[in-house]
């Protein structure tokens, strides 16, 4: 039995093993970008005394959770599966609002039915 609230945790998870696979389309959005590293901004990050940046890969079950999670949003119209798929990721719902051009309370609005009608299916 699924339930809303389930669905919901299922879409962020895979937003957030959307958000831990490497990003394969970067190299082409750079408009400029030299062969040198960056320049540390303190000696405390030029020594390694500052806090290091561990990127963990998602594991296979998690990468399969998502691939299913991306079927389950295809039995939603497509605005609102911006707007789950974008509130899931933690984009502001004011944000999320500005980019649908549409007021917050419709992008809630989208969530809700979105994420009801997806357990609905899901439990037939």
């Amino acid at each position: 039995m699924w339930t809303p609230q389930m669905v919901w945790e299922r879409i962020v998870a895979a937003a957030e093993t959307e958000k831990a696979l490497p990003d394969s389309e970067s190299r082409f959005r750079v408009a400029h970008s030299g062969s040198w590293p960056s320049f540390p901004d303190s000696p405390e990050e030029a020594y390694g005394y500052g806090d290091a940046r561990v990127r963990v890969s998602p594991s296979m079950d998690s990468i399969d959770g998502a691939s299913e999670v991306w079927r389950w949003l295809r039995w939603i119209p497509l605005k609102a599966r911006k707007a789950v798929f974008l509130l899931a990721a933690g984009v502001p719902a004011r944000r999320v609002a500005r980019k649908l051009r549409v007021s917050r309370t419709a992008v809630f609005k989208m969530k809700r039915r979105g994420i009801d009608h997806i357990s609905q299916v899901l439990n037939k």
